[in-house]
């Protein structure tokens, strides 16, 4: 993936590919450098690791700056739209209570309304970032697993993976381990992209719930 080869080549900790290959189903598999490390564990998700992976994602912001590709999904207020359609017809196919379909689908709109309004700041984020994504390793978190990555806001990053952690401090220390390493929080922005988290969520995980 040449943007794991940018952000390696800006100085970010990553995997880098090795080769890719087509498999016989169609999908393309792809061959990456090791890592030695190995997930976080509870006992290691202390205040202290919580704010180095806030900082790993703001330096990982910053490396992915100047990307471009044609074929890059772009996760903007068209994709919002499509989320909040196929909401509605997760709603129709299970039934689902109508007023709370109807909550979610007005969020997305609001969520599309900030977005657009805010292109300009897009760069291609990770969009799943969460401890199961995050290696620990000699150097400290590495984020791994690239496979929905897209042009979109960082806050929709930081979002997810503030929906990923259990507690309002652990939320806040991820937070302010990203500030200060320069990411920059916009809070009405940091809003959409957690409940836009959500949303997914809802999507993604329709015919498992």
């Amino acid at each position: 993936m040449a943007f794991l080869t940018h952000l390696a080549d800006r100085g970010l900790h990553v995997q880098r590919p090795i080769a890719e290959a087509m498999l016989s189903d169609g999908a393309m598999a792809t061959l990456l450098t090791w890592l030695e490390g190995h997930p976080i564990t509870e006992k290691e998700f202390t205040p202290e690791m919580q704010q180095r992976i806030g900082a790993m994602t703001a330096r990982l912001h910053e490396a992915a700056q100047g990307f471009h590709h044609p074929a890059m999904r772009r996760f903007d207020a068209a994709y919002v739209a499509q989320t909040a359609a196929e909401i509605r017809r997760m709603g129709d196919r299970y039934a689902l209570n109508p007023g709370e379909i109807d909550v979610a689908c007005q969020a997305a709109h609001l969520i599309g309304d900030r977005l657009r309004s805010a292109s300009a700041a897009f760069v291609p984020i990770h969009c799943d970032l969460s401890q199961s994504n995050i290696l620990l390793t000699e150097s400290g978190p590495v984020p791994i697993d690239f496979s929905l990555f897209g042009l979109g806001h960082p806050m929709h990053d930081l979002g997810i993976l503030l929906d990923n952690v259990s507690t309002l401090l652990q939320r806040k220390a991820i937070a302010d381990g990203y500030a200060q390493s320069g990411g920059r929080i916009d809070l009405p922005l940091l809003d959409a992209g957690m409940t836009l988290g959500l949303l997914e969520a809802m999507v993604f995980h329709a015919d498992i719930w």
